[in-house]
């Protein structure tokens, strides 16, 4: 599985993903504000790269969890 497949995280098309810093020496949280859901990636990997191409994209980074 590939980072492109989560591309709906950071290209608008379904609303509301944000990153929330949960732990402050971990990786942020994938969050969405209308649906109130974390998303899990059991992939470490995937998962840094997922969170990269969101920040890369600008996708909204919290200091915590709304």
């Amino acid at each position: 599985m590939e980072s492109e497949e989560f591309c709906y995280l950071w290209d608008g098309t379904d609303e509301g993903w944000v990153l929330a810093r949960v732990d402050p020496t971990r990786l942020p949280a994938i969050f969405n504000r209308v649906t109130r859901q974390a998303l899990i990636i059991d992939d470490d990997q995937l998962y840094a790269r997922v969170i990269q191409r969101m920040i890369d994209h600008g996708v909204e980074v919290l200091e915590r969890l709304p």
